[in-house]
């Protein structure tokens, strides 16, 4: 499973994830958002 590297739009946080699929929404750790861009 890949690990992919996320940066949260609404407050710059970080983080990574293992995720199954790309099209699965992810919810930001520090702030809950779910716009975030893969990087």
């Amino acid at each position: 499973m890949p690990i992919y590297e996320y940066l949260c739009n609404d407050c710059g946080a970080r983080y990574e994830r293992i995720v199954l699929s790309k099209v699965v929404k992810i919810a930001c750790p520090k702030c809950a958002s779910i716009r975030q861009t893969l990087q």
